[in-house]
């Protein structure tokens, strides 16, 4: 077998829903770039085990011990591909032809991250859907490709090296795990999170990813008003920082839904002096602006 140019690694845990459409939908990406297929499963009793068995290279048990990043080293360090691509059970591909032609390209050695669309669907006839860009592939460099944070992961180099990234806007990964997500299983997967969030966030109190995080998982609303005031504290001193509109952004609708309007139009003209061109203010930062001036 030639050594992988690809190694694709999952985690799953009772995914029988869609676990297999998952690995289906990597076939025609295995027929046609050397791969190698990586999965941990933390812990299924409901068949899932025996379906990744089917499709998988290598098949480790690996005990769930409350961090994401862990999970998916134990994956990584099983890995002999040139790339590393994360993929989840409730995901697919429906075209694989833009991973494999840049993947056959020799402009793919002047990167060593790959920004790609996560399809989220909203409704069953996956027809409502928002897409957003996300970093699931990287260049192993030699076991130097990691995952950190305990959750809400993020892939690094642990030698310090940034490296460079390529949008990739037609590959595409389908993902419709929140339609099976009720209610109660969001509340419960917000009070899982949370105490890794606080945990993380106690080691880095000024990290604005993880106070957006944070923001969003909260379920006490004051909880949430102390997690809006640090990022607007934290915010304007870190102009380059992606995170600072979406703390902005955050913002906005955090006022609007305890009825503070006057604080959702100051979020407002701040985000505008300080990001005047960031799309996000363009679209969600005009609109709930919009919606707050017309309300008042």
């Amino acid at each position: 077998m030639p050594k992988p140019i690809l190694s694709i690694g999952m985690i799953v845990k009772n995914e029988i829903r869609c676990i297999e459409r998952c690995l289906k939908s990597l076939q025609p990406l295995r027929d046609e770039i050397p791969c190698q297929l990586v999965i941990a499963d933390t812990g299924s009793t409901d068949g899932t085990h025996d379906i990744a068995e089917q499709y998988a290279d290598v098949l480790i048990d690996f005990p769930w011990v409350g961090d994401f990043s862990a999970a998916r080293n134990a994956v990584m360090e099983r890995c002999e591909g040139e790339w590393y691509l994360t993929m989840d059970a409730d995901e697919w591909f429906e075209d694989v032809e833009p991973l494999v032609s840049f993947l056959n390209s020799a402009d793919q050695k002047n990167y060593d991250f790959v920004s790609s669309v996560q399809r989220n669907y909203q409704n069953k006839e996956l027809t409502d859907y928002g897409d957003f860009f996300v970093v699931r592939m990287g260049r192993m460099r030699n076991g130097a490709l990691r995952y950190q944070s305990p959750i809400h992961e993020t892939l690094y180099f642990t030698d310090g090296y940034q490296g460079n990234t390529v949008v990739l806007q037609k590959v595409i990964q389908r993902h419709d795990g929140y339609l099976a997500l009720t209610p109660e299983h969001m509340r419960e997967k917000r009070r899982r999170n949370m105490p890794l969030l606080r945990e993380e966030l106690a080691k880095k109190p000024e990290d604005l990813r993880l106070l957006v995080h944070c923001l969003q998982s909260a379920d006490d609303m004051g909880e949430r008003r102390e997690y809006v005031e640090r990022c607007l504290e934290i915010a304007p001193k870190e102009k380059a920082n992606p995170y600072c509109s979406v703390s902005y952004q955050n913002a906005m609708m955090f006022y609007s839904t305890v009825g503070e309007n006057g604080k959702v139009l100051e979020c407002y003209d701040a985000w505008q002096k300080l990001w005047p061109d960031s799309p996000l203010l363009a679209v969600d930062g005009e609109a709930i602006a919009a919606l707050i001036c017309y309300k008042m």
